[in-house]
């Protein structure tokens, strides 16, 4: 709600699920596809689009990480502290921002897991037509997605804290099959334009995620030790 969180339920002292909550959103099939913006759209390196994203996201994550630390201290969600900045009526404005970018984010997730789910049904081979198509895809994942949204702070942590591992164990068979078949072909020298226009992309894929930091800490006990703050910037690298 709009009140901050009674101080009887500030008891929740597992400070790493912090750590597992941004490892599970940098995890995942959305960010993959905009690292590699750098080496397909913008014509940079594997070298280049690597620094830019490391780089990059060390930059935007310290604000990101310490938004997260506000949520221990007030006990409310970030956009109910926005209007300490914005006021009563002025917060409508970051709040209609930040629904439009969550609704988006949410409409690419949607789309890109339902691709994946019929690549994987074999949709599109001849002798498995119409096992499992996108539309359908696109269903099961919003449903899916719609049912863990309202299941709650302590089954939603449960989740992120195992939800990265699949996919980190699917990226490394992919990597190694598909490490033979690597033909990297020359590029240009990286330009700033296309160095600043990818580093953009990420920013603009990191700091979205500011407007919610505080929602997933409000129940953790005030007296968090500073290893609160660190492990939000290892996460700076889970991405990378």
């Amino acid at each position: 709600g709009i009140h901050p969180i009674a101080m009887e339920d500030w008891t929740d002292r597992q400070y790493n699920r912090i750590l597992f909550l941004w490892l599970s959103m940098s995890f995942n099939l959305l960010t993959f596809s905009t690292g590699t913006l750098g080496p397909i759209a913008l014509g940079l390196s594997i070298r280049d689009s690597c620094l830019v994203i490391l780089f990059f996201n060390v930059l935007c994550y310290i604000p990101l990480a310490y938004f997260c630390t506000w949520g221990l201290k007030m006990g409310m969600c970030q956009m109910i502290q926005a209007c300490f900045s914005f006021g009563k009526f002025g917060v409508l404005l970051p709040v209609i921002l930040n629904l439009i970018g969550m609704i988006g984010f949410c409409i690419l997730s949607c789309i890109l897991s339902g691709q994946t789910l019929t690549a994987v049904s074999g949709y599109h081979l001849p002798w498995r037509q119409g096992i499992l198509s996108l539309i359908i895809g696109v269903v099961i994942i919003s449903v899916v997605s719609l049912v863990v949204s309202f299941m709650g702070y302590t089954v939603l942590h449960w989740y992120i804290h195992w939800s990265w591992a699949p996919v980190v164990i699917v990226v490394l068979v992919a990597l190694g099959i598909s490490g033979k078949l690597s033909n990297p072909t020359p590029v240009a020298p990286a330009t700033a334009q296309a160095m600043l226009s990818f580093g953009s992309a990420i920013a603009g894929f990191v700091l979205t995620w500011s407007p919610l930091s505080s929602d997933f800490t409000c129940y953790m006990c005030p007296e968090a030790p500073r290893q609160v703050l660190i492990s939000q910037l290892t996460c700076l690298y889970s991405r990378s």
